[in-house]
């Protein structure tokens, strides 16, 4: 009879087991099926590596960026073009798992949790097709592409009033139409799959000094009213932070619009890891921001477990900080908009059969307050106005910040530049890296100066 009754019990242990089982598959088929739909390796879909039978792909204006039909379909007839929105769209093999071809396969397909995949008929104007309609526009990301050159880098532009991503440019990258042979050993075409904007991590050096301006701002309460001195180096007991120029006495708005390494050691110092990692994490740090199905790479700071020297680095943007480019352009999106940043988005809508169905994003991340993002809105203005140089910017307002960040043995420092124009007819926030570009001033700084010229004209 113990033996029934063990054995009864066993079985119903088994049975659970697999219930549970079971409720986990059906959930997690319930939320990500649609991401198992597109993956390269599903049959229906892809045949010998390349996307079949699905709708076809535009910007922001209703420019072609590829098209779907049964063989595969094509990219735009402009090379620079199709090279400039590569990663953005995708290659025809889905190498690119960030591309729109790929996170939204689903749609492209007419994917429905219910039928599967339906209707099928390789037109991309038929009823059968889904069309996707993007937020970026193709003339912003070409003018990225060749401001970028055959440097590797990427450019990320946000539109703060609404959260559309105008651009997200990765490089190197290469012609969908025409693709390479691509060794993984050839350093020519390190990370090509990957999209930089949105994916990649850098050091970010001084543009993190917003963040600390911004905890200084909140901390701090007479800052504005501080006068520090910078004589080349500051000592931390064993340890220094160098300054790249004695900058001498200066103010705090002085201080960010010269990049004073010795003044940001000392604010970072006095604020403590506690209080500039709280202030960094309200501004998305450490957490994931979604554009829709997927999410930036997260962007990292470690200031709590900090002190000292690495305490002072890691307020100055080194130590073991690590920046992406969308986010660092969503973040002065905020500072633009008085503290509070519309949800990025990528997906502007989809038509089927005339009918259209919108993919907007709502909601606000609040990361500043107004009085803080005010406060920044001065000085990065102000940085702009009295170091940068406005007459690169086509007549705009903008208010910005370069960084140069460290990188370590014999590499070239990454160039940074990240800002905002203050228009209302040209409401973007952007950010620029250039690996190993050297100063983000003069390099990063005139590649944003071209995309902030194309962004004027394309808005228009």
């Amino acid at each position: 009879m113990k033996t029934i009754s063990k054995r009864f019990f066993a079985l119903l242990a088994v049975l659970a087991l697999f219930v549970g089982c079971l409720a986990t598959f059906l959930v997690k088929f319930a939320v990500e099926a649609d991401a198992w739909v597109a993956f390269p390796g599903n049959g229906h879909l892809y045949s010998g590596g390349v996307l079949k039978n699905s709708g076809a792909i535009f910007d922001r204006t209703g420019r072609v960026l590829k098209y779907g039909s049964e063989d595969g379909g094509g990219y735009n007839d402009s090379e620079e073009i199709r090279r400039a929105t590569l990663h953005v769209v995708g290659d025809k093999t889905g190498a690119i798992a960030t591309g729109a071809q790929t996170i939204f396969g689903s749609k492209l397909s007419n994917y429905n949790i219910f039928t599967g995949v339906y209707g099928l008929d390789g037109s991309t104007n038929g009823t059968d097709a889904t069309d996707l309609y993007l937020t970026v526009d193709a003339e912003i990301e070409r003018a990225a592409y060749k401001a970028l050159g055959n440097r590797k880098g990427a450019v990320a532009v946000y539109n703060y009033k609404t959260g559309e991503l105008l651009c997200l440019v990765s490089t190197p990258t290469f012609d969908p139409e025409n693709p390479p042979e691509i060794s993984d050993d050839d350093p020519k075409w390190d990370g090509v799959y990957l999209n930089r904007a949105t994916n990649g991590l850098f050091a970010p050096g001084s543009i993190f000094k917003i963040i600390t301006s911004a905890a200084a701002l909140e901390y701090i309460p007479d800052i504005e009213e501080r006068e520090f001195t910078c004589t080349g180096s500051y000592e931390i007991g064993p340890d220094k932070v160098t300054c790249p120029n004695k900058h001498g006495t200066l103010d705090f708005k002085k201080a960010m619009s010269v990049s004073c390494n010795c003044t940001y050691a000392q604010i970072a110092l006095e604020l403590g890891g506690d209080k500039l990692q709280k202030v960094a994490e309200r501004a998305g740090y450490n957490s994931a921001i979604s554009y829709g199905p997927k999410s930036f790479a997260t962007s990292k700071v470690d200031a709590k477990s900090a002190s000292g020297s690495l305490l002072a680095w890691a307020g100055i943007g080194q130590h073991t900080d690590l920046q992406n480019p969308a986010h660092m352009a969503v973040i002065l999106g905020a500072i633009a908009n008085g503290g509070r940043a519309k949800n990025p988005y990528l997906l502007e809508r989809t038509e089927r059969g005339g009918v259209s169905e919108s993919g907007k994003s709502s909601g606000e991340l609040d990361m500043f307050s107004s009085g803080v993002a005010e406060k920044l809105q001065e000085m990065l203005r102000y940085n702009v106005e009295h170091n940068y140089g406005s007459g690169r910017f086509a007549g705009l307002t903008v208010g910005a910040k370069s960084g140069t960040a460290e990188v370590g043995g014999d590499k070239e420092n990454h160039a940074w530049f990240a800002g905002y124009v203050e228009e209302e007819s040209c409401p973007v926030a952007f950010a620029v890296v250039v690996e190993n570009g050297g100063a983000g001033s003069s390099v990063a700084g005139d590649v944003a100066g071209k995309v902030v010229t194309a962004c004027k004209k394309a808005l228009a």
